[in-house]
């Protein structure tokens, strides 16, 4: 197999190509308008949550509790923290939690 490189073929083709635009003017509307969402429901309307990781990869999410009650949780001891629908979760598994936001999603807007 050959490693050579053949530039001279590729030479005549690339001077047919358009220089690169440096003009700043060009660009300038990118960044005059930043990344705004489409939906106001984005930016309000949530419910604080948290969401664990467990060490099979697998992930939990739930709005019961926040990441302050699972540190409470840590720190006293607890290895199991109750679900407000029933159930329990054993907290020796998980290998990260992190806050997550739940949001309200209504039809009539």
């Amino acid at each position: 197999m050959s490693t050579r490189w053949h530039f001279d073929n590729n030479a005549e083709r690339a001077q047919n190509y358009r220089k690169l635009d440096t003009n700043i003017d060009h660009y300038k509307s990118k960044y005059d308008h930043p990344y705004k969402p489409k939906n106001d429901y984005q930016q309000k309307d949530y419910q604080v949550g948290v969401s664990m990781t467990y060490i099979d990869g697998s992930y939990f999410r739930t709005n019961n509790f926040t990441v302050d009650d699972i540190t409470d949780a840590l720190e006293s001891g607890k290895r199991w923290i109750e679900l407000q629908n029933g159930g329990r979760i054993n907290l020796g598994y998980v290998i990260h939690y992190e806050p997550y936001k739940f949001f309200d999603h209504d039809d009539n807007r």
